[in-house]
């Protein structure tokens, strides 16, 4: 991957709350052999917050890399003679705000693991119930920033399942609390997050509104008078799973913006909202000129749009 001789080679950052450099052999054996050209890079110890806030830091240093976070929820414990879940509740709280705070000014996507706790820890019914709660609260607050993505540990399990994942004794002597089957799933997770980014040909799903996202026309059937069908339900699903999973989302859409704000507002149901799009063209422009438009403002190839349209002569119009 070719860079410029005064700018720090693109990383795979990496930022724990245990010590983490296990991952360096699995990570490094992927890298190579996919092909791809990146560094490996840690952050010191245990520095998650410092690392997502600090402006001149590693993850705001790397560019067109990945920056990592990995994090254990039993790990903001450790070091506390007594932690109560109430206190836990609040660093998730802080968490969230810092990987926001990182995410508006990061210069490289950023990939959020929730890496499993110790089976001590879940023997502890507030404490597993704590643990579950908390991944489901981050999904659903980190759900609206396009460059993060985020794995739980049950989908770490499901991808690479690892029977005995926890190393007591090493987590005892260096807060090393995974055995080397599991880190080699994590570095797998990590490697595989890294190569769909980097070799993804479509990044933009540019959608239109009117009997594509919804049953109805906005503007003349008014916000109350759209609906979703079980296929648009199915349509809007489906969007929402691949913005998930990385892909850009965008409105095209032939529409006065009022009207199309209007009926997302009017409509909370809709599994996708105003906030999960990246960007918007609503108006009367030709829809290969705002395709052009969007491709511009997000710095991407027209090339690496999708248009889904109801429309077969909007389609014909942008192939032209």
């Amino acid at each position: 991957m070719p860079h410029k001789h005064n700018e720090a080679p693109p990383a795979v950052a990496i930022s724990a709350t245990f010590t983490a450099e296990a991952l360096e052999p699995t990570l490094g054996f992927w890298l190579r052999k996919l092909h791809l050209d990146f560094q490996i890079r840690f952050a010191p110890y245990n520095q998650v917050f410092q690392q997502l806030l600090d402006p001149a830091g590693l993850f705001a240093g790397n560019r067109n890399g990945l920056n990592v976070v990995l994090v254990r929820f039993e790990d903001w414990a450790r070091f506390r003679d007594s932690t109560s879940i109430g206190e836990l509740d609040e660093e998730v709280r802080h968490l969230e705000s810092a990987l926001r705070s990182a995410a508006g000014r990061a210069g490289s996507p950023m990939l959020v693991c929730l890496c499993p706790a110790s089976p001590e820890f879940l023997s502890d019914a507030s404490r597993a119930a704590f643990a579950a709660r908390s991944e489901e609260a981050l999904r659903s607050a980190l759900r609206d920033l396009s460059p993060l993505h985020l794995v739980t540990a049950g989908e770490i399990q499901q991808l690479y399942p690892v029977p005995t994942y926890y190393d007591p004794h090493a987590d005892e002597l260096g807060h090393v609390p995974y055995t080397p089957e599991f880190f080699a799933a994590l570095g797998t997770v990590i490697a595989r997050k890294l190569h769909a980014h980097r070799t993804s040909r479509y990044k933009v799903i540019a959608l239109d509104c009117d009997e594509t996202l919804w049953r109805g026309v906005c503007g003349e059937d008014g916000p109350q008078g759209v609906g979703l069908d079980a296929g648009h339900l199915a349509l809007q699903e489906f969007m929402l799973a691949q913005r998930e999973s990385g892909m850009l989302l965008c409105l095209c859409s032939k529409n006065n913006a009022e009207d199309v704000d209007a009926a997302f507002q009017a409509h909370p149901e809709m599994p996708l909202w105003l906030e999960h799009f990246a960007a918007s063209r609503e108006n009367w422009e030709p829809k290969s000129a705002n395709l052009r438009s969007l491709a511009e403002e997000l710095g991407l190839g027209i090339e690496s749009f999708i248009l889904v349209d109801n429309s077969a002569t909007e389609c014909a119009e942008v192939q032209a």
